[in-house]
């Protein structure tokens, strides 16, 4: 049985907590975040595992959770881009 990863699509990152992180960090260093390599590696595990049919619920929520995070980051880096854009 093939899990299915669903992620509630209307969940957005806060505006307010966005903003409020452009402002304490610069934006160029926003742009700089990235992954850690061993989360890299353990989040293509998973999906591998999720295409395979074999993730079992604990990594299905681990998976789900690395997707919201990825859309905070790209949130607050599509952001940063707007204020680099803007100055």
């Amino acid at each position: 049985m093939v899990a299915h990863l669903e992620l509630d699509q209307t969940l957005t990152p806060s505006n307010n907590l966005i903003d409020f992180l452009v402002q304490q960090i610069t934006p160029e260093r926003i742009l700089r975040i990235e992954a850690d390599e061993t989360d890299q590696e353990r989040a293509e595990l998973l999906v591998a595992k999720l295409q395979e049919g074999t993730l079992n619920p604990d990594e299905l929520r681990e998976l789900q959770q690395f997707r919201v995070d990825n859309r905070f980051v790209m949130a607050l880096k599509a952001r940063a881009l707007e204020l680099l854009n803007a100055s």
